[in-house]
């Protein structure tokens, strides 16, 4: 497997391209499939900021390009799609990649999804999804499902795209959640508290000594003073209740992903 150095992986999180189109990067070993796509991503008034045709330069061209989203190809010479999306995650987590193949087995989609893809196209594709997938990619809050009932996961990810969300995984445990909470880097976490193998508190302390910035919404029949206070003091944007009203969590998710794009920004106006 190829590996980068650290030195050569420069990437400043708070650098500002709101007035610039999307940075793309295709990775295709079929030059006529590289041309295609990047006459499609060009119409859409999205940029191609390179093209590489094996996973070794994908990675490279990675690095130094440091684009918004990457389109890569599975089976490839040198260095395969998902070496190079394992690496490319490696070192930024919350890079953003659609792989775009003609594997269909599922063992391969759910490969790429534990590695952190945010979609899985299959080839030959149609021009509006993969479009679609490309606006998801650039545009969606990314949000982590943390519950050990099948049932209320279902609820919330029917929530999350009712409202336009992309759902990037669900965990039924603690453990699960940090591991997903490392793997996919999402926007939000929705978590229960109670929560086989590590409660929903010690996880969010966890994810916070991760990633300082993390949003996380308790949502838990834990209605204890003592657990609120134990979350709030932990980290977590809100401390909510089941049973819930969908419209009343939809509020409660929306203000917490309103906090965060205000703290993007501040971070970016003090670069």
């Amino acid at each position: 497997m190829y590996r980068l150095g650290v030195s050569f992986f420069r990437y400043n999180p708070c650098k500002r391209r709101s007035l610039m189109p999307a940075r793309i990067l295709i990775v295709d070993d079929q030059l006529f499939l590289r041309r295609t796509l990047a006459q499609l991503i060009q119409e859409e008034g999205w940029q191609v900021v390179g093209e590489a045709s094996n996973g070794k330069e994908a990675i490279e061209m990675y690095a130094a390009l440091e684009p918004d989203l990457v389109i890569m190809d599975y089976q490839m010479p040198l260095v395969s799609g998902m070496d190079a999306l394992k690496v490319i995650r490696g070192f930024r987590p919350e890079a953003k990649v659609i792989m775009l193949t003609s594997l269909i087995e599922q063992e391969h989609i759910d490969a790429a999804r534990k590695l952190g893809a945010l979609d899985y196209i299959v080839k030959p594709y149609k021009k509006d999804h993969l479009i679609a997938a490309i606006r998801n990619a650039l545009t969606q809050i990314r949000i982590l499902v943390v519950d050990d009932q099948p049932v209320i996961r279902h609820i919330l990810k029917g929530l999350v795209r009712e409202n336009g969300w992309l759902l990037v995984g669900e965990a039924v445990n603690g453990v699960e959640a940090i591991d997903l909470f490392s793997a996919t880097n999402p926007d939000l976490v929705i978590m229960d508290n109670f929560l086989p193998l590590m409660n929903g508190i010690e996880a969010l302390k966890v994810i916070k000594r991760m990633d300082s910035t993390a949003r996380v919404v308790m949502l838990t029949s834990d209605l204890s003073p003592e657990s609120r206070d134990a979350a709030i003091q932990a980290g977590a944007e809100d401390y909510l209740a089941k049973p819930f009203e969908k419209d009343f969590l939809a509020s409660a998710i929306k203000k917490a992903i309103s906090e965060l794009y205000e703290a993007r920004i501040a971070a970016a106006l003090a670069d």
